[in-house]
């Protein structure tokens, strides 16, 4: 059993590249910077696309709020930038922004439609003469001929 190593534990005593070399002696590509499997960048192009299908044929948000709305421009933009190559990239979110303007517009216009609709109508202009009020009332006129302010005398 001394021989024989568990799993896939490396030699932990073998030699390691220097861990702030600077003359390129280290690892080959940085972490973080791998290239992706080309079958799961094939797979976020076609999430991409139907995400943005899905907007182009919609009239109105195809979303159940506008913070999913958010979201999914937040996720859309986030991996056509990680893991399409730039120009198709850019390409895609300026497609999708289009469509998101045309969206957030026909919300907005619906959200109009809908205020002025429930909104009541403003009541028919006055045509007739303001009844008159009663001396002593609140803005009745004073019949001494001095200024008044709610039917009463001003000192």
């Amino acid at each position: 059993m001394h021989g024989t190593r568990l799993g896939r534990q490396g030699d932990l005593f073998a030699p390691q590249p220097d861990l702030f070399d600077q003359a390129g002696g280290g690892a080959a590509v940085p972490p973080g910077e791998e290239e992706a499997p080309p079958e799961f960048v094939a797979r976020l192009r076609a999430e991409l696309h139907a995400t943005l299908a899905r907007v182009q044929a919609a009239e109105r948000l195809p979303f159940r709020d506008l913070t999913r709305a958010a979201l999914a421009e937040m996720r859309f933009h986030s991996i056509s930038r990680t893991w399409l190559p730039p120009g198709e990239a850019e390409a895609l979110r300026a497609a999708f922004e289009k469509e998101m303007a045309r969206l957030y517009a026909a919300e907005d216009a619906a959200a109009e439609q809908a205020r002025s609709a429930a909104a009541p109508a403003p009541p028919p202009p006055c045509r007739s003469a303001p009844a008159a009020r009663p001396p002593g009332s609140a803005g009745a006129p004073v019949e001494d001929g001095g200024h008044a302010r709610g039917g009463e005398r001003l000192r």
